[in-house]
């Protein structure tokens, strides 16, 4: 018999892309505030037929059961047979997340949390709610319900503030401020999973068990390896296509080279596919497992581009043949009002592109393999392809 998974954010960009990962080893409860829709769980192919999946017993009046995901190109081995997927209705800004929480005790094998606030723009009051909050609810759902293991995703945002050249997966600092209220409401969740193993389900009144707690650092998510599928709106590398355009004009009659700031770190850009197959894998592998407390993986390429390489795929795709020249010593406080003047970028996400540390991913290899994510030059192409399709279809 399957175990059963409670996923939050599960129809959100990267968590549409996992759950139909873990169908074939798990039995899902999405937790949501309103039913999946088409577009956020898409349907399954023609297969053949099988019992449908069971209710989740009146832990609210409104579980209901609904389609199967299609499998990820990503794992294109995986028969889709025996989908067990139910939609739970709840929200984790509430208290308990609005569930009947004792009714789930014992329920779940592992807590997947993917449900966040990501908007750069968002309030501090906002993000708080959502992430900080949410996620303090979500652990407590954990602990009332006896939920041995749980699995928060993070973001290298949360790095953003580190003076350090290289950052572990542990690396978090208050030292200095974060470039906005995102990165900061994340560091904080990291904070609260991490001290977590000190108050164990018993000081709620259930077992005494400690929750065993994997926490994943997310690189940049960007559209799917194959270039199939349109991004879901303009973030990270997608702000540098907008401010190009507007002034694509001027860049072919400016003689000679063109200089922009960057440095020779590697970005962390991972295409959602990839991303969500790394974290399928590992909870298939983790899931069950009692020989830790807490650990932390940067899911982060070792093979991203380096802000040329990532300038010089963009203006191949705008056809601009041009050469580029990197200022590596230009401070990024300077670097950022300049771009944000001239060209509209968003402060806090050139601030990301240049402060962001070497991230240690030396964990992550070791449990996923030297080649879990291809270099930057297999998915250059589709990187931009899924602008278009985003354009096409705005």
């Amino acid at each position: 018999m399957k175990s059963r998974i409670l996923v939050t954010g599960g129809t959100g960009y990267l968590g549409r892309h996992v759950v139909p990962l873990l169908l074939e080893h798990f039995e899902i409860d999405l937790l949501s505030r309103h039913p999946p829709s088409a577009k956020s769980v898409p349907s399954a192919p023609p297969q053949t037929k099988s019992a449908p999946p069971p209710q989740v017993a009146s832990a609210t009046p409104q579980t209901k059961s609904v389609p199967p995901p299609q499998v990820a190109s990503a794992t294109p081995q995986m028969k889709p047979s025996t989908w067990k997927l139910n939609w739970l209705q709840g929200d984790l800004t509430k208290w308990n997340g609005g569930l009947e929480v004792e009714k789930l005790k014992g329920r779940y094998a592992c807590l997947l949390h993917m449900g966040a606030l990501y908007d750069l723009r968002a309030t501090p009051a906002d993000l708080m709610l959502h992430n900080v909050a949410g996620t303090q609810n979500a652990m407590t759902i954990a602990q009332k319900a006896d939920i041995p293991f749980f699995v928060n995703t993070s973001t290298v945002a949360v790095t953003a503030n580190l003076r350090n050249f290289s950052a572990t997966p542990y690396d978090l600092s208050s030292d200095s401020p974060y470039p906005d209220a995102y990165a900061e409401s994340k560091a904080v969740v990291e904070s609260q999973v991490r001290s977590w193993g000190t108050c164990q389900v018993g000081a709620f009144g259930t077992s005494t068990e400690p929750v065993h707690r994997l926490n994943l650092r997310m690189g940049v998510l960007v559209a799917n390896s194959s270039g199939g599928e349109a991004i879901p709106r303009i973030d990270g590398p997608y702000h540098l296509v907008h401010a190009f355009q507007r002034v694509l004009p001027l860049l072919k009659r400016i003689p000679g080279p063109l200089w922009l700031p960057g440095s020779s770190r590697r970005l962390p850009l991972v295409p959602v596919d990839i991303a969500a197959k790394a974290v399928a894998d590992l909870l298939i592998r983790w899931v069950g497992r009692a020989d830790f407390d807490y650990l932390s993986l940067h899911l982060t390429p070792t093979k991203g581009p380096t802000a040329l390489e990532l300038y010089e795929s963009l203006l191949n795709y705008l056809g601009v043949e041009k050469d580029i020249r990197i200022i590596h010593r230009l401070p990024a406080g300077a670097a950022a009002w300049g771009l944000q003047r001239f060209l509209d970028l968003p402060r806090a996400e050139v601030l990301y592109m240049l402060r962001l540390p070497n991230l240690d991913s030396r964990d992550t290899i070791k449990l996923l393999g030297e080649h879990w994510c291809p270099p930057f030059a297999d998915y250059a192409h589709a990187l931009w392809k899924g602008y278009t399709q985003y354009v096409s279809h705005s």
